[in-house]
């Protein structure tokens, strides 16, 4: 709205989280029994599919030489999409205090 009569009338928030340890929560979850569930229409084989889109591994860096654990994808041509919307959820509702990480 720069340069319009709506200038400075909008504002916009922006919402920053460390995805790795959203991730980390969402695996944690769906390993524990009864803490995970998706309803019977989303369960299917593509929604799977995308939740074991990115796997954590150890990382070595020859600059410091510790090893870190990153997520990092499957492969190039696995999808991904559902489970960034799951980790996202899992951030959002946290920061609102619908869901609590414990």
């Amino acid at each position: 709205f720069l340069g319009t009569t709506h200038a400075g009338q909008v504002t916009q928030s922006l919402f920053e989280f460390s995805g790795d340890y959203f991730k980390d929560a969402l695996t944690a979850l769906r390993a524990r029994a009864g803490a995970w569930s998706v309803a019977q229409a989303v369960a299917t084989e593509d929604y799977w599919r995308h939740m074991d889109g990115e796997i954590k591994k150890a990382v070595f860096n020859k600059r410091t030489g510790f090893t870190s654990h990153e997520w990092v994808a499957r492969s190039k041509h696995w999808p991904n999409h559902l489970w960034d919307c799951e980790v996202l959820q899992i951030a959002f509702a946290t920061f609102h205090k619908l869901f609590s990480i414990e």
